[in-house]
Order: C-alpha cells, then sequence, then structure tokens
C-alpha cells in the first residue's frame, strides 16, 4: 500500500515536450541602490527584452535588511534633465529619470545633483541595499540571466552598463534567499548563500548551474515537473578589456538525462504472487510449531507412563 520511492535515470528526449518551459524564482539582496540594478535575461538566441517573461519586484532596505520608508514627495512634473519627449514630459522619481535616459541611450552623469533622487535619500555609499525578488519564464535552452548595476545602453556592439555613480565605490555584495527552477523539491545548494566583497570595486560573480529535469509522481499520481541542479562558484575582478563585466551572473544548462521518481509499486500478477507466497508460508511455519507442539506433547505423556526412550 505503502511502496518506497524509486529513482531513475531516462534520456531527456523520452521527455519531450513536457520540460518545455522554465520558471525561475529568486530572492536576493544586494548592496546596491535599487535604482541602479537591473535585470537581464538571455538564451542562445540572445538577449531578452520580453518584459512578459519576467516579474521583478524591488525593496529598498538598509544594511540590516529593514525596508526604507520613502517619506519625501516628489515634485509635480519634475525635470527629465534633457531626456523628455513627446510622450514624457515629466519624470517625478529618480527611477523614471533613469528610464528616461535609457530608452534615449544616454549615461547616467551627474545623478546625484538631481533633485528626485535627493528628495528620495538614495545612498551610494553602501549603507542601502537592494532586495530584488520574483520570477522569470524562460524556454528550457541554455541561457542565464543576472542582477547588474546601473543601466542598460544599447548601441551598435550589443548593450554595456552605464554604472557611473557607483564606479569608484561600486560593492556587490549579496545574498541568495533561494534560487528555485521549477517546483521546489528539496533546498538548493545556493539558498542562503552570503558572499561579501572584500574591498570596492568591479567584480564579476558567476555561478555556473547544471540543471536535470526532474518528474516526480506521488502516491495519488500527482504529477509534479521541475530541475534538479549542481552550482560551480567564481569570482572574476573585471579587467578594462575583459570579457566580463561586473554583476552576479547565473548561467544555467541542462543535463542529457532525466530523474524520474515514484513509487515502486508491481503489478497485480505480482502482489498476487506476494500474497499466496506470504499465505503459504505462514501455513508451513504453522504446521512446524503444531508439529513441533504434538512430538513434545506426546514425548511428556509418554514419560508420565514411563515409556519414554
Amino acid at each position: 500500500m505503502h511502496p518506497p520511492m524509486k529513482e531513475q535515470l531516462v534520456s531527456v528526449s523520452d521527455l519531450r515536450g513536457s520540460l518545455n518551459e522554465l520558471v525561475i524564482s529568486f530572492n536576493f539582496t544586494v548592496s546596491v541602490p535599487c535604482v541602479l540594478l537591473h535585470l537581464d535575461v538571455f538564451d542562445t538566441v540572445g538577449l531578452s527584452n520580453d518584459q512578459s517573461s519576467k516579474s521583478l519586484f524591488k525593496l529598498r532596505v538598509d544594511s540590516n535588511g529593514n525596508p526604507i520608508p520613502l517619506d519625501a514627495v516628489a515634485p509635480q512634473c519634475g525635470s527629465c534633465y534633457g531626456a523628455e519627449t513627446n510622450d514624457r514630459k515629466c519624470c517625478n522619481s529618480c527611477e523614471e529619470i533613469i528610464s528616461a535616459y535609457q530608452d534615449k541611450g544616454w549615461s547616467i552623469v551627474n545623478m546625484s545633483s538631481w533633485d528626485q533622487c535627493r528628495a528620495e535619500g538614495i545612498s551610494y555609499n553602501g549603507t542601502e541595499r537592494c532586495r530584488a525578488y520574483g520570477s522569470l519564464r524562460v524556454n528550457a535552452i541554455e541561457g542565464g540571466f543576472h542582477l547588474a548595476p546601473g543601466i542598460n545602453v544599447f548601441n551598435r556592439f550589443g548593450h554595456v552598463h552605464d554604472f557611473s555613480p557607483l564606479d569608484k565605490i561600486l560593492d556587490l555584495s549579496h545574498e541568495i534567499e533561494h534560487v528555485t527552477f521549477g517546483a521546489s523539491f528539496r533546498e538548493s545548494p545556493i539558498d542562503h548563500t552570503r558572499v561579501i566583497q572584500k574591498s570596492p570595486g568591479q567584480m564579476h560573480y558567476r555561478y555556473n548551474l547544471k540543471a536535470v529535469p526532474t518528474v516526480v509522481k506521488d502516491y495519488s499520481g500527482k504529477t509534479t515537473r521541475g530541475f534538479q541542479f549542481t552550482v560551480n562558484y567564481a569570482e572574476i575582478p573585471v579587467k578594462s578589456k575583459g570579457r566580463f563585466g561586473p554583476g552576479i551572473f547565473f548561467v544555467y544548462n541542462f543535463a542529457p538525462v532525466a530523474v524520474l521518481v515514484g513509487p515502486d509499486r508491481s503489478g497485480i500478477a505480482v502482489f498476487l504472487a506476494r500474497l499466496v507466497s506470504i499465505f503459504g508460508g505462514a501455513f508451513m511455519l504453522a504446521r512446524l510449531i503444531d508439529s513441533f507442539g504434538y512430538r513434545l506433547h506426546t514425548l511428556e505423556g509418554k514419560m508420565r507412563i514411563g515409556k519414554a526412550e
């Protein structure tokens, strides 16, 4: 009635079509102001700009992880500092100015002098952190995502990260509360990870993940699909002409095999054969006990009449 759970390896091709989409949920805290932290998603096709595929929420917190209240009131129809357009005539928050600059493809200079940013009390010295959480819906092919400082500036060579306000004091210390690929079967190997950057500077933190498709069927027949993964970690100092940029990068690919987990329940024929074996064994054991008792009783009777040999 309660058979043990059995794991077996199968080829990923045997699960074709059942694991073609991947939902990644995450919760990070990074020592960068929220207005200067963005999330990029990419796969083998390239950088994904589809906002519908990702859900990102950001919360300003202090160095102790407590939320920072926003008491200041933004000015009405504030300046966009030259980035105004016909559709965007006002910028009433620091993030709106940054978004306007990103739409223009401009670098962010003199950010500390913008009235909206000053009114919000944004700190760049590491006392303000950002808790970023949400989920990504991606194709189950090789790819990755990263949390990077600054904003994306697109040019003919691709995109670069402009983090001018943090250039000399960049600190990418971070905590990973959890990262889950699909359904959560157990705690992942990078949950509750904490990395402290020893000194300010440009660092590339890289987590290489090997995801293994996993299908679990419980006793009721309900099927849960997800991924388990292993991780390799590296800290790489960023050089001016190196191939790596600063940020926290997660790159994943998939194993060629999948894990199937389910109850090791035998067929009805095997079940009936085991029942017959159990009943037969019990019957034979009862006969042995009865025979031994009979012999013992007979021996006792003979001893009483003096005929025991």
